[in-house]
């Protein structure tokens, strides 16, 4: 793996065509056999969290969680992409 290190400037909220692009980034590391980490944040309040995912339970609230990510309810920002390559065995 190359020590080059690819900088983006994410202070200002990104366009369709940057979330495409870091997909697309994302999917030909994966291709070439890397080991592919996306770290990546929404800011929410802790009132707001509570409205939208409702319940007290927290492994109810945890489902509900993941399934409003998998929908794509919250809009999150891509901070860093993590490419690790394993030595073949």
């Amino acid at each position: 793996m190359s020590p080059n290190l690819q900088v983006h400037d994410n202070d200002e909220p990104q366009g369709d065509d940057h979330k495409e692009n870091s997909l697309r980034e994302v999917e030909e590391l994966a291709k070439k056999g890397f080991r592919v980490i996306c770290y990546a944040f929404h800011e929410i309040s802790k009132d707001t969290f509570y409205e939208t995912l409702g319940g007290e339970d927290c492994e109810e609230r945890d489902q509900v969680f993941a399934q409003q990510i998998e929908e794509g309810a919250f809009e999150f920002r891509l901070l860093a992409t993590f490419a690790l390559k394993d030595k073949l065995r």
